[in-house]
């Protein structure tokens, strides 16, 4: 359902996307390398969400922004632990290629982008989490 309902809500924005919002993003794409580094989890996760947010609310007749964030809440938990899994399973930092596919307008870039950063964060990750031992996790 995030993959649906973010790739939508993304593609809607691509339109209204100003150069001054892409550098908005830019500069939480750079917080977020920061708390990478520095294992700031915590921050990490409100980067994120700022970050996606930004791109989905810049769309002036958006809606979806209440059921991503219902997902998002519902996700917490779960989304935590994938976090602390995230040096393994997040190889290329598709926020870049996010920000490469807002910049070249180009949403067929920007789909797959929003699509492979939600699939390396959630699904290959989650899956080791749901697939393993509570002591192997």
């Amino acid at each position: 359902m995030r993959l649906t309902v973010e790739a939508y809500a993304a593609t809607r924005a691509l339109p209204y996307v100003s150069d001054v919002k892409i550098e908005k993003m830019s500069v939480i794409d750079n917080a977020m390398d920061k708390a990478v580094a520095e294992n700031d989890l915590d921050s990490l996760t409100t980067l994120n969400q700022e970050f996606h947010r930004t791109l989905y609310t810049v769309n002036p007749d958006q809606v979806t922004m209440a059921v991503i964030e219902s997902i998002w809440l519902q996700r917490g938990p779960f989304q935590r632990q994938v976090l602390e899994l995230l040096k393994g399973f997040y190889k290329i930092d598709r926020h870049k290629q996010i920000l490469a596919g807002l910049n070249s307008r180009d949403a067929a870039a920007l789909v797959d982008a929003t699509e492979s950063d939600i699939r390396e964060s959630s699904w290959r990750a989650g899956r080791k989490i749901l697939t393993s031992s509570p002591s192997t996790a």
